[in-house]
């Protein structure tokens, strides 16, 4: 198993954005899984300088509904994959 951050507070690496905000694409075997969206962009654009792809998604895990582990979902959608977005049916409700 791999695990590849896509999206943190933190960087030492240039091209990479950070944000408040977690993603990460986990390797297992054959299929890649987006554990988090991280809240903008920085996880798309991260796999994109990476070198890891979005494209070929098996499934997507939200672990709760704030906006800085969910806000990236949008970025995803464009892509060529039909993925599975997996998470709590209380995803919307009001987190404060």
């Amino acid at each position: 198993m791999k695990v590849t951050f896509l999206t943190d507070n933190y960087t030492d690496t240039p091209k990479l954005l950070a944000e408040h905000g977690f993603s990460c694409l986990i390797n297992f075997e054959k299929y890649n899984f987006l554990f988090d969206t991280g809240q903008t962009i920085s996880m798309a654009h991260n796999s994109d300088i990476l070198g890891k792809s979005l494209d070929t998604l098996d499934a997507v895990f939200l672990s709760h509904g704030h906006y800085d582990h969910t806000g990236g979902l949008g970025y995803i959608s464009n892509k060529k994959n039909k993925t599975v977005v997996y998470c709590s049916s209380k995803i919307a409700d009001n987190h404060r």
